[in-house]
């Protein structure tokens, strides 16, 4: 394999081809948000198995780079890396720029991180994906402990849904050891969030040994057409679900070094290491559960 350094009029039809698999076909993103006018400016990367393009990426003057995509077959074989390493060598050669940027895709934050970017936790949507802004010093292996699990001391203010379950989204990518979840309100935005029941998926299926609590305050009508009960039916095995009345606020429990308090429907508070505190969180948690009943079969739940 090799990485082709071009520009768009060389290559306009083998990167549309690469971007249109993974970003239109694959992850649904609107055509008319695909194409712009930076593809004509930018410098293009491709990399080719033998004489088949696999994937591409592009990089602005001003250091900002993105349309990174990797086609499905290709995957976990180090090639998203080794365009990275591509686009910073590049921009250290012939770009006076410090940095080299990225809005990153918040499932991807692992991934970045592991090659040394750094996380601005400035949430956004684009495309209906959630995103986050990451950075990284040209030609520096480090990188901050902003929104690194087990790392990140720092207790964040999130101040709507998108940020509370994006925030989610990147702590469960330091695989806890358990989940917890205390729900006051089954109806909350955040349990029927894909962001979250997505990030919940992946997290149980990276590992066999991981296991998801749920502890609902109450019975709900609506039980089996609920995204969060739909999950737990497919994943019945690793996901438990019980019902105790002495719930009084919504947690999320990250064993053993994270938790996130929702206080109402917009607003969180949350930390990725506060061992102590969630010690503290999780002890109460397992009293809980000892309490709680399994939810009644063939009953639907009523809050």
């Amino acid at each position: 394999m090799e990485i082709v350094t071009t520009d768009w009029s060389k290559h306009r039809e083998a990167l549309r081809d690469i971007r249109r698999r993974v970003f239109i076909e694959e992850q649904g993103v609107p055509e008319e948000l695909e194409w712009d006018d930076d593809d004509l400016r930018a410098t293009h990367f491709i990399v080719y198995d033998g004489k088949r393009p696999v994937a591409c990426a592009r990089l602005l003057n001003n250091g900002h780079f993105g349309r990174m995509a990797v086609l499905r077959e290709h995957r976990q074989q180090h090639w998203g890396s080794r365009l990275l390493r591509a686009i910073e060598q590049h921009a250290r050669s012939h770009l006076p720029v410090k940095q080299i940027k990225a809005n990153v895709q918040t499932h991807a934050f692992g991934f970045y991180h592991r090659n040394g970017f750094t996380a601005n936790p400035e949430f956004f949507m684009d495309a209906g994906i959630p995103h986050l802004p990451m950075h990284k010093a040209v030609g520096s292996p480090h990188q901050a402990a902003t929104l690194t699990p087990k790392i990140d001391s720092e207790r964040y203010q999130l101040n709507d849904l998108l940020s509370i379950s994006s925030w989610l989204q990147i702590a469960l990518q330091g695989g806890p050891v358990r989940v917890i979840l205390l729900i006051e309100d089954l109806t909350h935005s955040l349990w029927s969030d894909t962001t979250l029941l997505n990030a919940i998926s992946h997290y149980l299926r990276a590992s066999r040994q991981r296991q998801v609590e749920i502890i609902v305050r109450a019975e709900h009508s609506s039980q089996s057409s609920h995204p969060l009960i739909k999950l737990q039916q497919r994943l019945s095995s690793r996901i438990n679900v019980k019902v105790n009345s002495t719930i009084k606020h919504s947690q999320v429990l990250l064993e053993s070094w994270g938790w996130l308090t929702l206080m109402d429907e917009n607003k969180g508070f949350a930390s990725m290491s506060d061992t102590a505190r969630t010690r503290h969180y999780v002890e109460r948690a397992k009293t809980l559960l000892q309490q709680a009943t399994p939810l009644k079969e063939g009953r639907r739940l009523m809050i």
